[in-house]
């Protein structure tokens, strides 16, 4: 008598954090849209637009989601979540390139939250911002991570509470949108 048997491999996971968005509107019309962001940007927001089956304009990104609720309730609005995905592998190198590179994202937007974070509330200079923010730049551009050379960098003459708070949406979308390809 014969019998089957399976091999299976060890399948590795990788899970992507979770992130809170303040969205200001949610429409279908891009001019509105832009118009929007616009907006919130005078009012020291992002201004982020993402755009998927609609157009989301995100004034600023939280990880925790009770702090995002909070913003809402102040300003109206509504939260969106954005979870980087759970990935899976077979290969244990991949598994832990991939790690690697979900660690580093996190560590970016989690300073860039904080940095956010410091500066509304007045612990935090536009100098010092600045200073940061170079540093944030320069960080990005010379790590070789592909999601990273995606990343949109803000002309000088940004507001640094905006430039913050849209590197923070444009560092998780843009992560969001490379690994759910």
């Amino acid at each position: 008598m014969f019998g089957f048997f399976y091999v299976t491999k060890i399948k590795y996971t990788v899970r992507g954090a979770d992130y809170y968005c303040f969205c200001a509107l949610i429409t279908n019309n891009e001019s509105e849209a832009q118009e929007k962001s616009g907006e919130v940007k005078t009012k020291g927001g992002a201004g982020y637009i993402y755009s998927a089956d609609k157009f989301y304009i995100i004034a600023s990104t939280y990880t925790d989601k009770t702090q995002a609720e909070a913003i809402v309730k102040k300003n109206g609005g509504s939260v969106i979540a954005c979870s980087l995905p759970t990935l899976s592998f077979f290969d244990k190198n991949k598994a832990n390139e991939a790690r690697n590179v979900y660690q580093k994202i996190t560590e970016h937007a989690s300073f860039l939250i904080s940095l956010s974070y410091s500066f509304d509330i007045g612990k935090e200079s536009v100098e010092g911002v600045q200073n940061e923010l170079k540093l944030y730049e320069t960080s990005i551009k010379t790590e070789a991570i592909d999601v990273f050379s995606s990343l949109t960098l803000l002309r000088d003459s940004e507001n640094v509470g905006v430039k913050v708070k849209y590197y923070i949406c444009d560092l998780i979308f843009t992560a969001y949108k490379y690994f759910c390809q």
